[in-house]
């Protein structure tokens, strides 16, 4: 209850924290735990008297290992297999992202033993994600993000015995560090990502012994928390909106036949290509993450639209009529505002379908999009 309190505080307080947006995720993690050992380091131990021979210790995969136990609620059970969790996260400027949340779900060990019950153990774990992400946009729709930060966890044992393993009940807060690389579709407005991170403990954080079946010798176990984990994320909801688009009204001869100079020496990238459905278009340009002073001008069929834009929040559209074939759009960078490159996101409404391209320019470079129009 603690760790939930402390999360929503910080969740409102983070609703307060300027014009910033952030995106809630619900989260689901199935674990692979290790850093299970007996008491001398080892994962084999043989009982001195060798009446259960060899019993080993194998890392726990929650979703493969185990069946629902009848002596836990629905709930209990669906915890022991995955990690459930809702993240949030708030973006610092362009590339970087802080990420925090709360999360419930189970560590645990298989226990093999030659000559007794073999026995697949679990744990309770509460924790709270803290980390940073950076961003790297691959094209236009895909990101990679690379995530590096920590959890503060509270585990405890379920107090019994499985005739086995004596489970005495030990609440202890431990720290976990490591990272992991996460892929989304559409960025930071996708609704799906995907996460491969690991997650590594010092402290040992439960109190288990094994007893064997004589009740006799026991020898004492050591977990860690370390673990290695998929996560799927589902950003179910965007804080902080847009307002309204204002539509901007081309009037008074709208283009320049000719482009200056110093647009006609600029290298253009390679053409990114988008095939639409109708004629008529509307391309909003904004800035959809910092706000640092980008302003472009576009060119559409070679020539240039007479309206600079400054990028901001609220997108600034433009009304575009297609010609059969392919028509192409060219963004000028007219300056790189305080964070470089020139980086923007063009929504283009097709008719009830709207589509989302995200480019970058430079002083150099400018960039190119081939629209496809097929009646």
């Amino acid at each position: 209850m603690r760790g939930l309190a402390v999360f929503l505080f910080l969740c409102i307080a983070l609703q307060s924290w300027g014009q910033r947006k952030y995106n809630v995720y619900l989260t689901m993690s199935p674990t692979v735990t290790f850093g299970n050992r007996f008491i001398d380091g080892s994962t084999q131990f043989t009982s001195p008297d060798n009446k259960t021979g060899k019993n080993t210790i194998y890392p726990l995969y929650s979703v493969l290992d185990g069946y629902p136990n009848p002596q836990l609620t629905v709930v209990q059970n669906f915890a022991r297999k995955f990690t459930w969790g809702v993240l949030l996260e708030t973006y610092l400027n362009e590339q970087y992202s802080f990420n925090m949340g709360f999360e419930i779900g189970a560590r645990g060990y298989k226990l093999h033993s030659e000559r007794s019950i073999s026995s697949l153990i679990s744990y309770r774990n509460l924790s709270m994600p803290l980390y940073f992400s950076r961003y790297k946009w691959l094209g236009s729709f895909w990101t990679m993000k690379f995530n590096y930060g920590g959890h503060l966890n509270f585990a405890y044992s379920i107090p019994k015995s499985n005739k086995v393993v004596n489970i005495k009940r030990s609440p202890e807060f431990y720290p976990t560090l490591g990272g992991g690389i996460e892929t989304a579709y559409m960025g930071k407005e996708g609704k799906l990502s995907f996460e491969l991170a690991y997650y590594h403990g010092w402290r040992n954080i439960i109190d288990h012994v094994y007893i064997g079946v004589d009740n006799r010798y026991g020898e004492r176990i050591t977990a860690t928390g370390s673990h290695l984990r998929l996560s799927l994320k589902y950003n179910f909801k965007r804080l902080g909106k847009d307002k309204k688009a204002k539509k901007v009204s081309i009037v008074a001869d709208p283009v320049i036949t000719t482009p200056p100079q110093p647009y006609i020496e600029r290298t253009l990238k390679e053409a990114e290509q988008l095939e639409v459905k109708n004629q008529s278009l509307t391309f909003c340009f904004l800035d959809d993450q910092t706000i640092d002073g980008d302003s472009i001008q576009v060119m559409w069929n070679d020539s240039l639209i007479s309206v600079a834009i400054g990028l901001e929040k609220e997108p600034h559209c433009i009304p575009f009529k297609l010609k059969p074939g392919g028509n192409r759009l060219i963004v000028h960078a007219i300056n790189e505002g305080k964070i470089k490159p020139n980086t923007y996101e063009i929504r283009i409404q097709d008719g009830e379908e709207l589509r989302v391209v995200r480019m970058k320019s430079d002083m150099q470079n400018s960039a190119v999009l081939e629209v496809v129009w097929k009646p």
